[in-house]
């Protein structure tokens, strides 16, 4: 049996869906889809109300309340109805479309007015510094650097080496010796000057630092625009250079270094086992250099060439500048803390004194660190006998080290007693040579004040006195 009320018992008339011409609700017994049209009864007229249903195309989100006899909801329309926006219920009554309509249970939304335009902040008048205030460096408006009160010519090193280098008037003889440098060198109180200006280039050992790198002589820097290529295969990136000391590495970092190591990939620092020729020659000047009052000289055990192409180029630069040219061997104890008899190559151990001046050459940052006194003042200590070397080796897994070096001293300084204000040799000199007789040496050193002037040519290890510390 059909029946025109839904299954909530209200009287519902024509459907208001578009192109449908079902004129009245058929319910059937459930009062739900209608059987004519098949739309659910909330698409057809309430006739409780005689208004159209405000239902969706899905299930109503408003929630159903019951209607009190004699309630009449106000509507809004956007515009005033016409016959094209207007449909008519079964009763006759002309009844506005559902899109046409506002729910009474919905606020208006109120209109929102366009945010004002923000005002834009007032620029800043840039006030120009007085010109004794500005680096002197043409172009540049910025304030001079202090420090310490003193007032600096330029803003930075940067700035401050390129106004040297344009203002630049002294004589190749008094000028600084680190590449790069412009600046005077600094007076002592003999009437001369020292070979630096100051000692930030003395402690660089004449190295190029900072901003004053870019000019520094290297192999592929013109090539590469930097430090040269970085030796691991397939990459691209410039090599590290560690600010601290000016030294540029083979990798571009760390990673490289240790897949490097790891994967035995060659690089400009490499080690191999003396023939069996070189050993006995390296041997035996060893044993001969040894002195009889140190006790017995031990045995070679092994022999490891260093080949080092960035520090020969460094040793070939300095040794070009010298007017003495000529190449002596002489020894240098360190430490050793690596098992390089068993692995026959070069550890990363910062305090592994023979593998890291292999590696970087002699660091002025390691001088005093195991012996506090030195006869003729801050410089690198090496002599020509071994067993004098001896005393200042520390050794591991029962093995000690000494370094062989070639060596341009130059025009050499001798000296027979202690001078330990020393920072470098006298002018007109390039190194101290101490002698024994009547001083206060018992054997002879040589004590050079640039790393460059020594190049390592070998490690020797050897066996005497366990590993111990310091033998001296």
């Amino acid at each position: 049996m059909s029946s025109s009320t839904d299954s909530r018992d209200v009287q519902r008339g024509g459907c208001n869906c578009p192109q449908c011409d079902c004129g009245q609700y058929d319910g059937g017994t459930e009062g739900r889809k209608c059987n004519h049209c098949g739309h659910p009864p909330g698409k057809h007229v309430n006739m409780n109300t005689g208004i159209a249903s405000l239902a969706p195309t899905t299930t109503s989100f408003l929630p159903s309340y019951p209607i009190q006899d004699g309630y009449s909801p106000q509507f809004t329309t956007h515009s005033a109805p016409d016959q094209s926006t207007m449909s008519m219920s079964p009763q006759g009554a002309v009844q506005p479309r559902p899109s046409q309509l506002r729910s009474p249970f919905k606020r208006p939304r109120p209109t929102t007015a366009s945010p004002p335009a923000l005002r834009s902040p007032a620029p800043r008048l840039a006030l120009a510094l007085p010109l004794d205030q500005q680096c002197k460096l043409s172009g540049c408006s910025r304030r001079r650097y202090t420090e310490g009160g003193r007032v600096h010519d330029c803003c930075g090193k940067t700035h401050a080496t390129e106004y040297a280098k344009q203002n630049c008037h002294i004589t190749s003889e008094l000028q600084c010796k680190t590449p790069g440098c412009y600046k005077q060198r600094y007076p002592n109180r003999q009437g001369g000057h020292f070979d630096y200006c100051a000692k930030y280039c003395r402690d660089s050992g004449g190295k190029p630092q900072g901003s004053m790198l870019a000019s520094a002589s290297m192999p592929d820097m013109a090539l590469t625009g930097g430090y040269g290529i970085c030796q691991f295969p397939q990459c691209g990136r410039q090599k590290y250079c560690d600010p601290a000391n000016g030294r540029v590495h083979d990798f571009c970092g760390r990673s490289h270094a240790y897949r490097a190591r790891v994967e035995g990939i060659t690089t400009a620092v490499n080690i191999r086992v003396a023939t069996a020729q070189e050993l006995s020659t390296i041997a035996g000047k060893f044993k001969q250099s040894w002195a009889s009052a140190k006790g017995a000289c031990p045995a070679v055990s092994f022999v490891y060439i260093i080949s080092n192409s960035q520090l020969t180029q460094r040793w070939t630069t300095y040794r070009s500048g010298l007017q003495k040219k000529d190449v002596e061997e002489y020894y240098h104890g360190t430490k050793l803390t690596c098992n390089i008899t068993a692995t026959s190559t070069l550890c990363n151990d910062q305090n592994c004194g023979a593998c890291g001046i292999s590696n970087t050459g002699l660091d002025r940052r390691y001088i005093r660190k195991n012996i506090n006194y030195q006869r003729f003042g801050h410089g690198f200590y090496l002599a020509p006998n071994s067993s004098k070397c001896h005393d200042y080796t520390q050794g591991c897994s029962s093995y000690r080290a000494m370094l062989l070096f070639d060596v341009c001293p130059g025009n050499k300084y001798n000296l027979k007693k202690n001078n330990e204000k020393l920072t470098g040799p006298p002018q007109g000199f390039d190194s101290v040579y101490g002698q024994t007789g009547g001083g206060n040496l018992n054997y002879e050193e040589l004590v050079v004040y640039n790393a460059d002037a020594a190049l390592p040519k070998c490690i020797i290890v050897y066996q005497k006195d366990g590993e111990g510390k310091i033998a001296k």
